[in-house]
């Protein structure tokens, strides 16, 4: 493979990352403890993983 064949490759490489990062940010995790005490929710994966906690009252 020629230099510019490498190079495309990384471009296409480059831009299925930034395509990723993007559907990451999107993800959202929600869990629960099976006590119901504790919530924990995970949002925007790609963003240093903003961690939500809450108590949940029992119903």
């Amino acid at each position: 493979m020629d230099l510019m064949g490498m190079m495309g490759k990384l471009k296409e490489t480059q831009q299925k990352i930034e395509d990723t990062k993007k559907r990451l940010d999107t993800v959202l995790i929600d869990e629960q403890s099976n006590d119901s005490l504790l919530k924990v929710t995970l949002k925007n994966v790609m963003n240093y993983f903003t961690t939500i906690l809450s108590k949940v009252s029992k119903t």
